[in-house]
């Protein structure tokens, strides 16, 4: 399977990275933020042409592989605005992944397409970034906006 982004992404890659030379921040870092913020937004965006960056997820991520995919379902099936029952989570579980949790050519399509989106999100945050630090803070941002203030979760 091929993860995928847009040459606008990719560039962004090139320029906060660029002068890094501490510890790596890789292509799938940049990737894992990117999916993570669309997951999270429900925001996929399949207008852009994508190109791939990688034939294989890297061993940092492959071991959250069930998480992944489960958290792709979970979004899917909050954006199409299903009901939790059982049949739509197999459902969906059953388009989006193959045996032994690895995730279907439509699923890895989907995938590539929530990071898309993700990148523009965070763009849109701020589209000024320049280091992987604030390409950090961005996603942050945009993830703490909707989570409920902590005193919210307090009894």
């Amino acid at each position: 399977m091929l993860y995928k982004m847009s040459k606008e992404a990719k560039a962004l890659y090139k320029t906060i990275t660029k002068n890094w030379n501490r510890a790596p921040f890789t292509m799938w870092d940049f990737y894992y933020f990117c999916f993570s913020v669309g997951l999270s937004k429900k925001k996929i965006n399949t207008e852009n042409k994508l190109t791939g960056f990688s034939h294989t997820m890297e061993v940092q991520y492959f071991v959250f592989r069930s998480e992944i995919v489960a958290s792709l379902v979970a979004a899917e099936i909050e954006r199409k605005g299903l009901n939790w029952s059982r049949e739509n989570l197999v459902a969906e579980f059953t388009e989006l992944t193959e045996p032994a949790e690895a995730l279907s050519p439509k699923g890895q399509e989907l995938l590539n397409y929530y990071a898309e989106g993700g990148f523009e999100i965070i763009i849109g945050e701020n589209p000024e970034i320049r280091t992987p630090a604030e390409f950090v803070l961005a996603c942050e941002k945009v993830i703490k906006d909707d989570a409920p203030p902590f005193d919210d979760l307090l009894l």
